[in-house]
C-alpha cells in the first residue's frame, strides 16, 4: 500500500493536469462567466446588466473588473437586453465583441478606452448609444450602426484615431453632436440621403450613399458619393415639376452628373436645383435632347461639359455651355450594377448594387449577411418592398433570408 501511494503521488507531481480558472456571478438582471485561460467572458440571461463606476472604489466596479487583463473576447448572449455604464472600460486586450440581438442600450463609457478592439457591430435593437461608449478606442477601424439606433452621447466615438469608416443602417441619421465622432478623415456609409444635411452627420469627410431607380422606361438612375448616373437607352420622363423629380430630396447634394451612352432625351428642369454641380459628363456620340432648363444657367456657365462628339457644339441647350471638352467613348466607366441575384418562386430577390446589398421581398422578414468564412456581419430586418444595407467594405458576402431564400453577392 505505501508502494502504491508513493507511486501515485510521483505521477501526480510529474504529470502537468491543466485546470481551466473560471469565475462567475451576476450583474444586474444577468449572470457572467469569465474563463481566463480561454479569454472569454459571457454574459447571459433575460434583462439588463448593472451598471458601474471605474474609480478607486473598487466596489463600484464591473465584478470582472480586476480580470479585464486576462479578456479578449466577449459575448454578450440573446436575452441580454442592456449594457450598463463602465461594465468593460478599459479592457485593453479585448480584441472581439459580440452583441446579442436583445440589447436596446449601451450606457455610457461602456467600452471606453478598448484600446485593441478594432470593429463594431451594433445590433438593431439598440436605439441609444451613451456618451463617451467607446471613447478613445484607438484601435477602432471600422463601426457599424444599427438601423434602430436615435441617439448618439457626446463623444461616444470621441478620439477614436483609426477610426476610417462609419456605416449607419437607420434611414433617419440619429440624434448626435459635434463630439460625438472624429468626422474629418472618416467615410460614412448612410442609409439615406438625408444624411448630407443632417446636423452633424454632415461633416464627414466622405458621405457614400447610393440609391437607385428608375427614371424612363429603360432608363435608371443611381446616386453614390454624390454622383448622379443616367444610364440604360431612351428617353427620361417627364416631371410635372422639380419636386416631382425622383432625385429632388438630394438634389443639391450632386456635384458630378454623368449621362451614359445609349440615353436620348434628357427632361425638361432634370438637373435644374443641382446647384452644387461641378462636372458634367455625356458619354454618347450623338447628344440626348434637353430641355429648355434641364440644366440652370449657373450650370451652364460655370461648368465644363465633357463631351464625345463636336456635335454638342451647336445642338439645342447643349450649345448654352460656356466650356466643352471632347474626351474618349473609352473612358465611359462600366455600369456599377455587379448584381449576382437569386429570385425564389416567393418572388423574393437578393442584388448587390454598388457598396449595398438590395432586398426585395413581398413580406418582412430578416436577412443575416455572413462573411465566406461565416462570419455574421449584418442582422437586419427586411419589410415589405426594397431594403438597403449598406456594407462597410467590399466583398462576397452571403446573404440568407428568413423565408429560404439564399444568395452570394459581390459588394464592390
Amino acid at each position: 500500500m505505501k508502494q502504491l501511494a508513493t507511486l501515485i503521488s510521483a505521477i501526480l507531481c510529474s504529470t502537468s493536469i491543466a485546470m481551466a480558472t473560471i469565475y462567475m456571478g451576476t450583474t444586474g438582471d444577468c449572470s457572467w462567466s469569465l474563463d481566463t485561460d480561454e479569454g472569454t467572458l459571457v454574459i447571459s440571461g433575460n434583462g439588463a446588466m448593472g451598471s458601474y463606476y471605474v474609480d478607486t472604489s473598487t466596489d463600484q466596479a464591473a465584478p470582472w473588473y480586476s480580470y479585464r487583463s486576462y479578456v479578449n473576447t466577449l459575448t454578450i448572449e440573446d436575452g441580454v437586453t442592456g449594457i450598463g455604464g463602465y461594465a468593460f472600460c478599459r479592457f485593453s486586450n479585448l480584441t472581439s465583441v459580440t452583441i446579442g440581438s436583445d440589447v436596446t442600450y449601451i450606457s455610457g463609457r461602456a467600452f471606453s478606452k478598448c484600446t485593441s478592439l478594432t470593429s463594431i457591430t451594433i445590433p438593431d435593437a439598440v436605439t441609444s448609444i451613451g456618451y463617451n461608449a467607446f471613447e478613445y478606442c484607438s484601435s477602432l477601424t471600422s463601426i457599424t450602426i444599427g438601423s434602430a439606433v436615435t441617439s448618439i452621447g457626446d463623444y461616444a466615438f470621441g478620439y477614436c484615431s483609426s477610426l476610417t469608416s462609419v456605416t449607419s443602417l437607420n434611414t433617419t441619421p440619429p440624434t448626435c453632436s459635434s463630439s460625438s465622432f472624429t468626422y474629418s478623415s472618416v467615410t460614412l456609409y448612410a442609409a439615406s440621403t438625408d444624411y448630407y444635411t443632417a446636423d452633424y452627420w454632415k461633416k464627414f469627410g466622405s458621405i457614400i450613399c447610393k440609391v437607385y431607380g428608375e427614371c424612363g422606361d429603360n432608363l435608371t438612375w443611381s446616386f453614390n458619393d454624390r454622383i448622379l448616373t443616367i444610364y440604360g437607352s431612351g428617353d427620361m420622363y417627364s416631371y410635372d415639376t422639380t419636386d416631382d423629380l425622383p432625385w429632388a430630396g438630394f438634389a443639391s447634394a450632386v456635384t458630378d452628373i454623368i449621362i451614359k451612352s445609349g440615353v436620348t432625351s434628357i427632361c425638361d428642369s432634370a438637373f435644374y436645383d443641382c446647384d452644387n454641380v461641378s462636372t458634367v459628363t455625356s458619354y454618347d456620340t450623338t447628344p440626348p435632347t434637353l430641355g429648355e432648363n434641364s440644366f440652370n444657367s449657373t450650370t451652364y456657365s460655370e461648368v465644363t461639359a465633357s463631351v464625345t462628339s463636336t456635335d454638342y457644339v451647336l445642338a439645342d441647350y447643349w450649345k448654352n455651355f460656356s466650356m466643352m471638352k471632347i474626351i474618349s467613348t473609352d473612358d465611359e466607366p462600366e455600369d456599377d450594377d455587379n448584381a449576382v441575384s437569386d429570385i425564389t418562386t416567393s418572388g423574393t430577390a437578393i442584388r448587390a448594387y454598388g457598396n449595398n446589398i438590395v432586398i426585395a421581398s413581398p413580406t418582412q422578414q430578416t436577412a443575416q449577411v455572413y462573411s465566406l468564412s461565416g462570419q455574421l456581419i449584418v442582422k437586419q430586418s427586411v419589410s415589405a418592398g426594397t431594403t438597403t444595407i449598406g456594407m462597410p467594405t467590399s466583398g462576397i458576402y452571403i446573404v440568407a433570408l428568413t423565408d429560404g431564400t439564399k444568395a452570394k453577392v459581390l459588394v464592390k
